[in-house]
């Protein structure tokens, strides 16, 4: 990775998943101080290239939030391990190094309260999870709205609100069928493009 890349990353993408304009502010170290515009070069011989699902992927990996597998691949139907996701979040926020373990990543997580005490770094986080651990993250107050999602019944009443915000924001939408899924697992592209929308690419 080319580490005076992280904080270039570039707009004017639309994805399944969504992408949203405005990126809100954190400490002065984290990418959301970034120069839009930059394109993506890095690619992986596992997504199609020359796609909007590229383009996010790249300029995400790029900002140094989620890196490729051991084997190079990006692997973007895997699923996103806690450690994945706590690396994410903390370099989002400015306070992660790129030599930090993973076991770091979710202590700091823990820490800030973004991830429960005691979470694995080789587990996994359903899409519910995630979202909640990011609208934490966010410093997001719960907005009272209904939710658009066929399957909006299952999601307890004490997180919708929270959900409904990062809806309204467009960090999260649903799948083409309709519903949020909330009790699936998140995959590493999932993830790469919830970024892409939180940093307004």
């Amino acid at each position: 990775m080319q580490m005076n890349r992280r904080n270039l990353i570039a707009g004017g993408l639309a994805l399944t998943l969504g992408f949203a304009a405005a990126v809100p502010a954190f400490a002065s170290g984290s990418v959301t101080g970034t120069v839009y515009g930059q394109q993506a070069t890095k690619t992986f011989s596992d997504i199609q290239a020359n796609t909007p699902v590229a383009q996010a992927i790249g300029l995400v990996y790029e900002a140094g939030l989620i890196g490729a597998e051991p084997n190079g691949t990006f692997a973007p139907t895997v699923a996103a391990s806690t450690s994945v996701f706590a690396q994410a979040v903390v370099r989002y926020l400015g306070l992660g190094t790129s030599g930090e373990t993973s076991d770091q990543y979710v202590s700091q997580a823990q820490s800030l309260g973004i991830l429960p005490t005691g979470s694995s770094t080789t587990g996994t986080v359903s899409r519910l999870q995630a979202a909640l651990a990011l609208a934490k993250a966010l410093k997001l107050t719960p907005v009272t709205g209904t939710l658009p999602w066929k399957d909006a019944s299952s999601i307890p009443s004490a997180d919708q609100g929270l959900l409904y915000a990062l809806y309204q924001k467009g960090y999260f939408k649903g799948f083409t069928n309709g519903d949020f899924g909330g009790s699936q697992t998140m995959t590493r592209e999932q993830l790469a493009i919830v970024f892409g929308n939180i940093l307004g690419l």
